[in-house]
């Protein structure tokens, strides 16, 4: 006997939300230790849950690819306490993981590329040696590689040359 998966959402879409917000109240400069803590947390949770696609797509349509984006960058600002250090390149760990995950669909790779935020995607490798983030960041390029690569071979991009 075959089970077969549920028809509907997995996740209610208002969890998704609340994750998101905390990672949003990660960005605010006034963001106390405990709710850096709840981003780490809601961060990995948006990890996991980008691996579905479904979830992923409301994600991506919710915004999320500014947020990882942002805060990518400020993982990459320099930080002055250890534990804000191991914090830091966690948080730059999970965000490149959801990234990876979310660049699965063409439409995420394409906004990448609009938002020019290769340069500053690129700068995770001169910035960190944290072997885990640079794992993900890795996952990342080449996800959003062979969908180029994909993309031209079907435009035909590669024929007119």
């Amino acid at each position: 006997m075959m089970i077969q998966p549920p028809s509907g959402p997995v996740v209610e879409p208002t969890f998704i939300l609340c994750q998101m917000r905390a990672l949003l109240s990660h960005t605010t400069a006034t963001a106390s230790a405990s709710a850096g803590g709840d981003a780490c947390a809601a961060a990995s949770v948006i990890w996991d849950l980008s691996a579905n696609d479904e979830a992923a797509e409301f994600m991506f349509a919710h915004g999320l690819l500014p947020l990882l984006l942002h805060l990518v960058e400020a993982s990459l600002a320099p930080q002055s306490e250890a534990s804000e250090i191991a914090a830091s390149e966690r948080m730059l760990e999970t965000c490149l993981g959801t990234l990876a995950n979310l660049a699965a669909a063409p439409a995420v790779c394409d906004a990448i590329e609009a938002r020019d935020a290769w340069p500053m995607l690129c700068g995770v490798l001169f910035r960190t040696a944290d072997s885990s983030a640079l794992h993900e960041w890795l996952r990342l390029s080449e996800v959003c590689c062979s969908a180029l690569a994909a993309h031209r071979r079907s435009s035909g991009y590669a024929a007119r040359w």
